[in-house]
């Protein structure tokens, strides 16, 4: 089992998109296809800042058969440069209607206003809540240190085309039993 390096999902980010297609076409494609009600598996907490790597990211977990909520993909409307009301309570909408919340810790995952709050509050409205460290260098479980608050949490690790969720080196489960309630 390894961490999901950055330089993968970028491939996957990559590969996936069609060459004719901007990122700007692949944002509007998917706003068109927005359904205000759609419940998703995963609510993706993000730094923006890291969209590239997020967006292969999130393609990899949508081939395993799974929904994402990625913001900018889904409400492209939202200002991710200001805290305002109005944000805040269409991602509380969403996280409602999420079965659990991966935090992407990054390189730039420090920086965002936002994801702090996102793990605050999916934690408190459903608990169901995954570390999810983006690596640059190494895929070892052993070798990632984040933040000491993030070591509350349970953590997500990629294992080929699966994604398992531990709790330490010796107890984890699948994320499908994960979601569903099955601790590790």
């Amino acid at each position: 089992m390894s961490l999901f390096n950055v330089d993968d999902l970028r491939l996957i980010a990559k590969n996936k998109k069609p060459l004719y297609e901007s990122s700007q076409q692949t944002i509007q494609k998917s706003f068109a296809n927005f359904n205000e009600n759609k419940n998703y598996d995963v609510f993706l907490s993000h730094s923006y800042s890291d969209a590239e790597v997020i967006l292969g990211l999130c393609y990899f977990i949508e081939s395993l058969g799974y929904t994402v909520y990625l913001d900018w993909k889904e409400d492209p409307q939202m200002n991710r440069g200001q805290v305002t009301k109005l944000t805040a309570n269409t991602l509380r909408k969403r996280m409602g209607q999420s079965a659990s919340l991966l935090f992407a810790t990054s390189e730039h995952s420090t920086e965002s206003v936002w994801m702090p709050w996102e793990l605050g509050y999916f934690d408190a409205l459903k608990g169901k809540v995954a570390i999810l460290p983006l690596t640059i260098r190494s895929n070892s479980i052993d070798e990632y240190k984040g933040q000491e608050y993030l070591g509350l949490y349970e953590y997500a690790v990629r294992t080929g085309t699966s994604i398992f969720i531990h709790s330490d080196e010796k107890n984890f489960v699948g994320f499908e039993r994960w979601i569903k309630g099955v601790n590790p």
